[in-house]
């Protein structure tokens, strides 16, 4: 499962629109491009939406498949690039906060970041 499809699953058990969800953190129009996968979402405003719509991060995280490390390893990953790709310094800075409070293993959080 992705970010956008992910978002999606809890905007729409939310009854929420586009446009409530995303408030005033992204346009609407841009939420509903990461739902379906064609653009990204920064780490700030994911947090951001998360945080506005009552989603604590440890819920939005494990409902990647938690016995699947690489799965959740590639989406961090995913999320450092493209930070990275946009210069984007205050998300770089907010990863290591959100694999310390994901649900990785100890050992891999220690070992691999």
């Amino acid at each position: 499962m992705k970010i956008g499809e992910l978002l999606q699953k809890f905007r729409l058990e939310q009854g929420k629109t586009r446009k409530e969800f995303a408030s005033d953190v992204i346009s609407p129009s841009y939420y509903c491009k990461i739902e379906k996968g064609s653009h990204r979402v920064s780490a700030e405003d994911l947090i951001e939406l998360l945080k506005r719509n009552n989603i604590r991060l440890s819920d939005f995280f494990g409902m990647f498949d938690s016995q699947d490390l690489a799965k959740q390893l590639n989406l961090f990953h995913e999320m450092i690039v493209a930070a990275h790709y946009n210069g984007d310094k205050d998300s770089l800075e907010k990863i290591p906060n959100l694999i310390e409070r994901s649900l990785l293993p100890e050992e891999v959080k220690k070992s691999r970041y």
